[in-house]
């Protein structure tokens, strides 16, 4: 049997294994259907085939690598269906295939680099999945690609302007935030920033948390130094014996948040900024060092912690780290600080304003959004 065409009916079942045995199979159609379950990987047996199409069923499966086998396809179209996993590496060897058609699919992970070997395909349509990483620089060379589609992924990095890509369409990256370049007429962003290396997010949980617990260690020995003597402290200097009774609270008030128009330099120690005391209209100047002496105070030899000031700074220090931003960045000013920023950003324009090296994964992105939510929540 060298035909085998059931498509467009309303067949429902798996692919049955058996299949494998039709080793003159050349043309198989499966197309509209029902059937659902694997492919089998037994498929990889019609040696013969050069034409499979498997579009619009409900196959929810991982594409087997063991297809790659099948070095005689030229029209290979598993699209609208439920696949999941990554494309096989494999499937490079495909060196006579034409057409590869996979979109609307689950997949992930990257477009594999092996893909370059494919020097007779014309059309490469993979847009509506959850493929990552770069377009393949072998693409570059395939001048007998005509149609490319990968729209509405999560691809990044720059578009060259030879090969396809010297009159593709801006229809063929949309709905990929992260790429750029490409030839004027896509509109896409500028490639103005360096490479950035991938980032493991579990990787940037740890340095937060080990951090956090230097800090602990540091209150801890600093406690013990000086938690049985006077609550008195000589060696600080004039300017925060005046602010040592003030709380987190009425440091932020006389600094005006921390507003850029306190600020008055910065120093080998970060940030200065100058305020008045309500009580005398004393000027006085704060930087990292006196705050850092007067929150150790607050929170560890004085009077009990100020819950505000602890929500309030968790709250910012948490939108630094999902923006990358700065509450004392050029940008903040006047009206606009950083809480601002992003609560006026929320939450159609939240991927917008996360750090792009925190984005990984579609859970993940959904992950950070709701953590912007608690920061703005905090920071009021």
């Amino acid at each position: 049997m060298a035909w085998c065409d059931i498509g467009n009916n309303t067949i429902s079942g798996n692919i049955p294994p058996e299949i494998g045995r039709l080793t003159r199979l050349r043309h198989l159609y499966l197309q509209n259907n029902s059937l659902h379950g694997e492919i089998p990987v037994n498929l990889s047996l019609c040696s013969n085939l050069v034409e499979l199409w498997a579009y619009k069923n409900n196959l929810v499966c991982v594409l087997p690598r063991e297809l790659g086998l099948l070095t005689k396809l030229k029209y290979f179209d598993f699209s609208y269906n439920k696949l999941i996993g990554e494309i096989p590496k494999s499937y490079g060897n495909f060196s006579s295939l034409l057409e590869m058609y996979l979109l609307d699919n689950d997949l992930e992970g990257e477009i594999p680099e092996e893909f370059g070997k494919m020097k007779s395909l014309e059309i490469f349509d993979e847009d509506f999945n959850r493929l990552s990483g770069r377009i393949p620089s072998s693409f570059y060379n395939l001048t007998p690609l005509k149609v490319i589609d990968v729209s509405f992924n999560q691809l990044e990095g720059s578009l060259p302007q030879r090969g396809i890509f010297e009159n593709a369409s801006v229809d063929s990256f949309i709905g990929n935030p992260r790429i750029c370049g490409g030839i004027p007429g896509l509109k896409l962003a500028n490639c103005n920033f360096s490479r950035l290396k991938k980032i493991n997010f579990k990787l940037v949980i740890l340095v937060i948390l080990g951090i956090l617990g230097l800090v602990v260690i540091v209150c801890a020995l600093f406690f013990y130094r000086f938690g049985r003597s006077k609550r008195t402290f000589p060696s600080l200097d004039n300017n925060l014996n005046q602010l040592i009774a003030m709380s987190y609270q009425s440091i932020l008030k006389v600094t005006n948040e921390f507003s850029t128009s306190n600020l008055i330099g910065v120093g080998s120690h970060g940030y200065v900024y100058k305020g008045i005391l309500e009580t005398n209209e004393t000027l006085v100047t704060l930087d990292a060092t006196t705050l850092t002496q007067l929150l150790l105070y607050e929170y560890g030899m004085g009077s009990e912690a100020s819950t505000q000031g602890d929500v309030y700074s968790f709250g910012i220090v948490l939108l630094e780290i999902l923006t990358g931003k700065r509450p004392t960045d050029d940008m903040f000013g006047g009206d606009l600080n950083l809480h601002d920023f992003v609560r006026n950003a929320m939450p159609d324009g939240a991927i917008e304003i996360v750090d792009p090296r925190l984005m990984r994964r579609q859970k993940m992105i959904e992950g950070l959004i709701s953590l912007l939510g608690v920061g703005i929540d905090c920071s009021m």
